[in-house]
């Protein structure tokens, strides 16, 4: 049934409904009028501006960037970086590296 066959046949039998109903000596109330449509929030004009905390990361030690040079995990202002991924910390950036070492290594992948 096509919705224009659905529509048809719902205010046909909404018309037998309504027939049947005053027959017996009902009425039928006008609808009630539809009440306005709540507006929506109004934003502000100036929006208040996003706050970007500046972090200062500590620099590796020599022990972490040996680490970090055998994962090619590299350090920036952004924090530690392997890949296209950006870690805050050290231990995370990390456990991916390894966790994407193994991955390659259980697929026969080379890391060129």
């Amino acid at each position: 049934m096509t919705n224009i066959q659905r529509k048809a046949l719902d205010r046909r039998l909404y018309e037998e409904a309504v027939d049947v109903f005053t027959a017996e000596g009902g009425r039928v109330q006008p609808s009630a009028p539809r009440e306005e449509p709540m507006p929506s929030p109004r934003l502000p004009e100036h929006p208040l501006p996003l706050v970007v905390k500046q972090r200062n990361f500590a620099a590796p030690t020599a022990a972490e960037r040996e680490l970090m040079a055998a994962l090619d995990i590299h350090f920036g202002a952004g924090g530690f970086e392997f890949e296209s991924y950006r870690y805050d910390r050290l231990p995370d950036a990390v456990l991916y590296a390894r966790l994407a070492s193994r991955r390659r290594d259980a697929n026969g992948e080379h890391r060129s």
